[in-house]
C-alpha cells in the first residue's frame, strides 16, 4: 500500500512535467503561438535604419517594403518610424532611427515562415546585426 502511494507521488509530478513540456517552445505544425486560443497573431517587428557604412535610406526601405514585406503580407501592414537603443554583441549602445512593422497575420506556420524570411532578408541586405520580434496573442476584429 505504501509503495503505491510513493509511486502515484512519484508519477504524478512527472506527469505534470511532460504534460507541460513543449519539444519546439511553442510551436507546432499547426500553429506559431502556443495554443489553439490565438486565431490571429500581431508581429512587431523592430527594423534598425544604421549599417556599417551609413543608413538605410527613405528609398532603400520603400524598396524592401514594395519587395519583401508587401509580397509575403499583400493584406496589409503597418509602418511606424521611431528611434530606439539596444547593446550591440560588442556591448557597445546603439541609438538609431528604425522602423517598426505590425503585421497581424493567421496563427500557422506559413506565416511565421514568412515573418522569419522578411527577418532574413533584411539582416542581410542591410548587414544587420539583429531585427527584433514581439509576438502576442491579440482580439482581430474587423
Amino acid at each position: 500500500m505504501i509503495r503505491k502511494h510513493i509511486l502515484t507521488a512519484l508519477t504524478f509530478p512527472l506527469l505534470i512535467l511532460f504534460g507541460c513540456y513543449s519539444h519546439d517552445h511553442g510551436l507546432s505544425p499547426t500553429n506559431y503561438y502556443a495554443g489553439d486560443k490565438c486565431e490571429f497573431i500581431l508581429d512587431q517587428l523592430y527594423f534598425g535604419l544604421k549599417k556599417p557604412n551609413g543608413e538605410v535610406a527613405e528609398e532603400e526601405w520603400n524598396k524592401f517594403v514594395n519587395n519583401v514585406i508587401t509580397q509575403r503580407f499583400p493584406d496589409g501592414f503597418n509602418v511606424i518610424d521611431s528611434f530606439g537603443q539596444w547593446r550591440d554583441n560588442n556591448g557597445q549602445i546603439i541609438k538609431e532611427k528604425s522602423k517598426l512593422v505590425q503585421i497581424a497575420h493567421e496563427n500557422n506556420l506559413e506565416s511565421n515562415n514568412r515573418i522569419k524570411e522578411l527577418i532574413t532578408e533584411y539582416k542581410e541586405q542591410f548587414d544587420q546585426e539583429a531585427v527584433l520580434r514581439i509576438t502576442s496573442c491579440p482580439q482581430v476584429r474587423f
